[in-house]
C-alpha cells in the first residue's frame, strides 16, 4: 500500500498546477481512503494530504474530518509517529473549522436582519410604488 500512495503522490504532483483534473482529485480522494490503512500508511498519506490540501478546496470537509480520525486513532504508535508540525497542522485545521462555523452563525443571523429589513422596507414604501 505504501507504494500505492508513492504512486498518488507522483500523479498529484505531475497534475501541480492543474488539479482540478479528475485523476488529480481521485488520486487525493485516494490518500484520504489510505489515511484509514496501517500505521505507515497514515503518517505517509497525511504529509502528502498536507502538501495537497489547499488545491482541493471541495474536499476540504473531507480532509478536516480525517484528520480528526488521525487524532483520535487508537493505535498509540501513530500519535507517537506524527511529528510536531504534523500536529500543528492539525490543530490549524480544528481552529479553522471552528472559526468557519462562528462565521456561519453570524453570517445566517446577519441575513435573517437583512432579510427582515427588507421585508420591512418593502412594505413601507408598498403604498408609494405605482404599479401599471
Amino acid at each position: 500500500m505504501v507504494d500505492r500512495i508513492y504512486d498518488l503522490y507522483n500523479v498529484l504532483n505531475d497534475k501541480n498546477g492543474t488539479n482540478n483534473s479528475s485523476e488529480a482529485l481521485e488520486a487525493y480522494q485516494n490518500l484520504l481512503v489510505a489515511m484509514k490503512q496501517g500505521a505507515s500508511e497514515k503518517k505517509l498519506a497525511l504529509q502528502f494530504v498536507g502538501k495537497f490540501c489547499k488545491n482541493f478546496p471541495g474536499e476540504m470537509t473531507k480532509t478536516v474530518e480525517a484528520a480528526f480520525d488521525l487524532c483520535e486513532d487508537e493505535d498509540i504508535n501513530v500519535g507517537e509517529r506524527i511529528n510536531l508540525r504534523e500536529k500543528k497542522t492539525i490543530s490549524r485545521f480544528r481552529f479553522a473549522n471552528k472559526r468557519l462555523k462562528n462565521f456561519q452563525h453570524l453570517f445566517v443571523h446577519r441575513l435573517i436582519h437583512l432579510h427582515e429589513l427588507l421585508a420591512y422596507l418593502l412594505n413601507y414604501f408598498k403604498p408609494m410604488i405605482q404599479v401599471k
